[in-house]
């Protein structure tokens, strides 16, 4: 292999991997979210308006 190739490959590498890698971790955080939602509970209620 030339190297222009390697370095090539070297460079689009990580330009391709990070987007991805970056949007696999926003999905993954709304899937546990969906699951797992948040187990706070309100302090105060807020009394109920008829």
């Amino acid at each position: 292999m030339q190297w222009e190739f390697i370095a090539a490959l070297v460079l689009a590498i990580p330009i391709i991997l990070l987007p991805i890698a970056f949007i696999w971790y926003i999905n993954s955080g709304n899937t546990y979210h969906i699951i797992h939602p948040p187990q706070k509970k309100r302090k105060k209620e807020l009394p109920e308006t008829k």
